[in-house]
This record gives C-alpha cells, sequence and structure tokens, in this order.
C-alpha cells in the first residue's frame, strides 16, 4: 500500500510538474563550437520556439568529444523540458564510436522533433589541383596520408564520408577532427586542411565565394542548392551515400505532455513560411517528422551505420 500511495504521489507530482512547462527559460543546447551546421539551425528556430512557448528560449554552445560534452549535458539534466538537445547522427553511432560512454544517447534521449536534413558536398581549397571526384582519387593515391579532411567530430557526417571514401576510393586521406563544423571551416578556407565533406549550409556560402571548390554531393540525388554539382556516386563511386539530419531530444524521462507541447510547438515554427524560406535558404530540407517517426528514423539510422562503422573498424580518436 505505502508503495502505492508513494507511485501516486509522484504521478501526481509529475504531471503538476509537466503541466508548469514551461516555467523558466529554455536552454537549446548545441554540442559543436558556434558558427557550425547545429548552431546555425538552433539560432534559427530558437526566436520562434519563444515566442510559441512564451519563455526565452537560449543556446548554449557545450562543444567537444563528439558532442558527447552536449549530449551527456542534456542526459543528466532535469527531465522537464527546459533542456533541449539539437543533436545528429551521433545520437545514433556514437554508443558504436564510444564503447566506453557512461550513457546511450539513442536510449537516454526522447525524440521530439526530426527538424531538417542536409547533404554534405566534397569541398576543396583552391590550391588543391583537383576539379572533379575522379581527380581527387588519382591525387590522394599517389599521395596516401599526406591529405587531411577536417570533421565537426569524430562520428559526425563529414567524419563518416571521409571514411567512406577512404574505403571506396582506395585512398588515406588523414581526418583531423574539430569541436564543430566552423573551426574546421576556417582551417579548410585558410588551407591548412585539403578538403572536407562538409554539410551544405556552412559551406555554401564558401563555395559561391569561390573560396572552396566544391567537387561533388555526398546524397543519394543531386542537391537543388547546387544543381550542376553531380553525386560522388555519379562522379566515380557507386553506392557513396552520406546525408546529415538535425532535431530535438529531450531527457528520456521527461513527462510525455511536455514532449508533446514540445512537438507541437515545434510543428508551428517549422510552418512558420518565413522560417521555411530561412532554412532553405541556409541549404536544409525542412523534415518535421514527430516524436514516433523520429524514434523509428534514429533506430534505422542506428542500424544503418553500426555495421558500416565496425566493418571500416572506425572509433573515436
Amino acid at each position: 500500500m505505502r508503495k502505492l500511495i508513494v507511485l501516486g504521489l509522484a504521478f501526481m507530482c509529475l504531471r503538476a510538474f509537466s503541466a508548469d512547462f514551461p516555467s523558466k527559460p529554455v536552454r537549446l543546447v548545441v554540442p559543436a563550437a558556434a558558427g557550425g551546421t547545429v548552431d546555425i539551425l538552433a539560432r534559427a528556430v530558437a526566436t520562434p520556439l519563444s515566442d510559441g512557448l512564451g519563455q526565452p528560449v537560449v543556446v548554449e554552445n557545450r562543444p567537444g568529444a563528439g558532442t558527447n560534452i552536449g549530449m551527456e549535458a542534456v542526459v543528466r539534466s532535469d527531465p522537464d523540458g527546459h533542456t533541449i538537445l539539437v543533436g545528429g547522427v551521433p545520437v545514433a553511432t556514437n554508443r558504436v564510436m564510444y564503447p566506453k560512454l557512461s550513457f546511450d544517447p539513442a536510449n537516454d534521449l526522447a525524440p521530439v522533433t526530426l527538424l531538417v536534413t542536409a547533404g554534405n558536398v566534397l569541398v576543396v581549397h583552391p590550391s588543391l589541383p583537383v576539379h572533379s571526384v575522379k581527380e581527387l582519387i588519382a591525387y590522394a593515391k599517389e599521395r596516401p596520408g599526406q591529405l587531411n579532411f577536417g570533421s565537426p567530430a569524430t562520428g559526425s557526417t563529414p567524419h563518416l564520408a571521409g571514411e567512406l571514401f577512404n574505403h571506396l576510393a582506395g585512398v588515406k586521406l588523414v581526418h583531423v577532427p574539430y569541436k564543430g563544423a566552423a573551426p574546421a571551416l576556417n582551417d579548410l578556407v585558410g588551407g591548412r586542411l585539403q578538403l572536407s565533406f562538409d554539410n551544405i549550409p556552412p559551406a555554401l556560402p564558401h563555395v559561391r565565394a569561390g573560396r572552396l571548390r566544391a567537387l561533388a554531393v555526398t546524397s543519394a540525388q543531386r542537391q537543388p542548392d547546387l544543381p550542376e554539382l553531380p553525386t560522388v556516386a555519379e562522379a566515380g563511386l557507386p553506392g557513396f551515400e552520406v546525408s546529415a539530419w538535425f532535431g530535438l531530444l529531450v531527457p528520456a524521462a521527461t513527462p510525455a505532455q511536455t514532449v508533446k507541447r514540445l512537438e507541437s510547438e515545434t510543428a508551428k515554427v517549422l510552418a512558420i513560411p518565413a522560417v521555411r524560406e530561412r532554412l532553405t535558404q541556409l541549404g536544409f530540407h525542412v523534415d518535421g517528422r514527430g516524436a514516433a517517426a523520429y524514434r523509428a528514423y534514429i533506430r534505422s539510422e542506428a542500424e544503418r551505420w553500426t555495421p558500416v562503422i565496425r566493418s571500416l573498424g572506425i572509433k573515436a580518436d
């Protein structure tokens, strides 16, 4: 009887707790440095989400450890909806990449909404004397271990794309992980890196300005942002396909009512024409799948990438 009373009181408190949401500013945790893909996305949705929730939504950058620092900060936070992660592929893959993790992103985080997907683009510094995927492969084969590619984190789609490229092309590009897309992109534009398989949104302005040369996109189809570019598969590596995605997640114990409120408000944000137009201009493709469909998608991504990661022997640096 005592146990039933305790459980009943806990349930009542949980209902009251969720009914008060939001009762204070909301933290939108970006597990990467400012200026990169995830940060750009977070800041594009933060203000309209603030309007819907009636509380400030503050972007907080927590880069490092292949996004694990930011993810763990959310996992360990109070499960009350006031701390939200903007997560991507590492949510599905980091448990494999980092077997000693003290938490499991896929199980310790509850999906809210899949915000967007984004293609990646293979870009090189203009000083590199290559203008196609085939030329890059030939150039790299003559210089094994001499070309570096940067990524925002170990296990990110730019990293996975580079390792898959190494495997399919039979080359040896050296991975250099950063704490976010922005610092990696800065080094690429500055010539300290030779190439990257970057997300399209942060790379696009540099491609258009001629500071980077785009060779191909990594997705299965050509991208509307760069329609003239072939896919990597079209350009000489059949079977090559890598795309990025980003969505909102909260601690797994967050009340269902709170998750539903966040899901509803996020759907309203993504339905705003100005927001959709802004995200499209940035190179994102608005998705909007809700909690249940997003959970299934994360599961499918884990099933897709786990055997690839293990077969290629990709591990955290």
